[in-house]
């Protein structure tokens, strides 16, 4: 199944762009955060095929954030919505990576449109391997040294939610959020 990541600072936008996607899809899920530095936290913890974000954003923008996934998670096929599209940075998304980039929709008639794009470039990009995590995989989540078989347990800050996630030998044992216990919480 594939995974869609949305960055975009407002959660109603997110909503109905996301609705509107998955009314045209058949097996995408859809994860929505608000900042860039939410995005790459997710993207560290919950691998995705595409990351779908505005150009501006608060504190970091997404042209910005997407040089860092570009280094850091370069296996993550980017797209790129502008609220008026700009071909200076058309070009520096393409120096990104940046597959897919076009103009926001404006209200939800557009929203069709611009969400059989968004399809189109799912079902072209390739599926992110997901699996356990290896010892050297939750040593770039976590920023410490991992040994392998050893137990640990990683509290997680998403924006608005935490959690907990328990490890032994690269294999997560245990996660939990405020609302949510065991596989739901993953």
């Amino acid at each position: 199944m594939k995974q869609l990541l949305l960055v975009y600072h407002q959660p109603l936008f997110c909503r109905a762009f996301g609705e509107a996607i998955a009314k045209k899809s058949d097996g995408v899920t859809i994860n929505f955060v608000t900042d860039a530095k939410t995005a790459l936290k997710h993207l560290a913890l919950r691998p995705c095929d595409v990351i779908l974000t505005d150009t501006r954003l608060p504190v970091v923008d997404g042209l910005p954030l997407l040089h860092r996934v570009q280094q850091r998670f370069p296996y993550v096929a980017r797209a790129v919505m502008a609220t008026h599209v700009d071909e200076n940075e058309r070009k520096q998304a393409a120096e990104y990576g940046v597959v897919l980039y076009f103009e926001k929709p404006a209200s939800p008639p557009d929203y069709e449109a611009a969400a059989e794009r968004v399809i189109q470039f799912l079902r072209s990009s390739s599926e992110v391997p997901r699996g356990e995590l290896d010892a050297a995989e939750i040593n770039h989540v976590v920023g410490g040294e991992v040994e392998t078989g050893k137990g640990m347990t990683v509290n997680i800050y998403m924006g608005f939610d935490r959690g907990v996630m328990s490890f032994k030998g690269g294999k997560i044992l245990h996660a939990e959020t405020q609302a949510l216990k065991g596989r739901e919480a993953l």
